[in-house]
């Protein structure tokens, strides 16, 4: 359910987004993974509602301007909220740099 959620949010971007890895040949993509999923609220034993806690990877190989911007925007107005937003080191063996997003989305378990 998240998983499809999450896709569909960022179709606008125009980017291949897949779940944990992408086999294409695209310069840019996006993949992503649930790091954690856990009851958030509870009422007499039962889990009212789970929070999802997401980490969005950006893959590139030329500049992404404000990307991982767009994304938490796209993301926001679905009810994500961002936690951060971090580069990590350019990956010399590959040619690739790596920006990391993570959010958090509460689910109402009605």
């Amino acid at each position: 359910m998240i998983n499809n959620f999450i896709i569909n949010s960022l179709s606008s971007l125009n980017i291949p987004i897949t779940f944990q890895k992408y086999s294409g040949t695209a310069s840019k993509y996006i993949t992503f993974f649930t790091y954690l999923n856990q009851g958030e609220d509870f009422s007499e034993d039962e889990e009212e509602s789970t929070g999802h806690y997401i980490q969005l990877d950006i893959w590139y190989k030329t500049d992404i301007g404000d990307l991982a911007q767009q994304i938490v925007n796209l993301l926001k107005i679905q009810g994500f909220k961002k936690l951060d937003i971090r580069d990590m080191p350019y990956e010399a063996d590959t040619g690739i740099y790596h920006t990391v997003v993570s959010l958090f989305y509460l689910e109402e378990n009605i």
